[in-house]
């Protein structure tokens, strides 16, 4: 069963429409809509309708902003500092644009969740911070197919037990009636 894109928009559009949010931020829909030479209605529509949802970004006082990341104040060092295994945003922001989009593709869900609650976020340039969301939003709509699979799986389910059952007690009944029961017609019995 496949799902319909109820978009007005093609992905390459959506895309466009993240990036600007992520390239400037705290810009009404007007002015995004402008930019792209798109209609107000339509960006508004996908803004509410999936880049909330969907792309994590954020509306305040009518302004759109990427996904905040939670900053957490730093304590003072307790000793010598230990140089750990490198975020994935760290990791990310060292290779060239093209080698980190392709890696942001193949990631999934839980590791996407993770990155945007990584410290380094930050440091990831607007365009891979914008295909991250555009994973997110991906990985989040191919989940939902597999819902509406199983509910048809289990209709389907509960269709051939009821068929099974409903054979069974026509064979309970016919058995009934050829081993010496009485038919309830009597031409038949004859």
């Amino acid at each position: 069963m496949q799902v319909r894109d109820r978009s007005p928009f093609h992905n390459s559009i959506k895309r466009a429409i993240v990036l600007e949010v992520y390239r400037l931020p705290g810009r009404r829909a007007r002015r995004i809509a402008a930019e792209l030479n798109l209609e107000l209605k339509k960006v508004n529509q996908f803004l509410f309708h999936e880049g909330m949802p969907y792309y994590g970004l954020r509306q305040i006082n009518y302004d759109w902003y990427p996904p905040s990341v939670p900053r957490v104040q730093p304590g003072p060092p307790v000793g010598p500092a230990i140089t750990g295994p490198k975020s994935i945003c760290r990791a990310l922001s060292e290779l060239p644009l093209s080698e980190a989009t392709l890696k942001i593709r193949s990631l999934n869900l839980d590791i996407v969740e993770l990155v945007f609650a990584d410290d380094n976020f930050s440091l990831l340039d607007d365009q891979l911070k914008a295909e991250f969301s555009i994973r997110r939003a991906e990985l989040m709509a191919s989940k939902a197919p597999d819902k509406a699979t199983s509910r048809i799986s289990s209709a389907w389910l509960l269709v051939i037990a009821l068929t099974i059952a409903l054979s069974a007690s026509i064979f309970m009944s016919n058995n009934r009636l050829n081993n010496g029961g009485q038919s309830p017609n009597p031409s038949l019995s004859k």
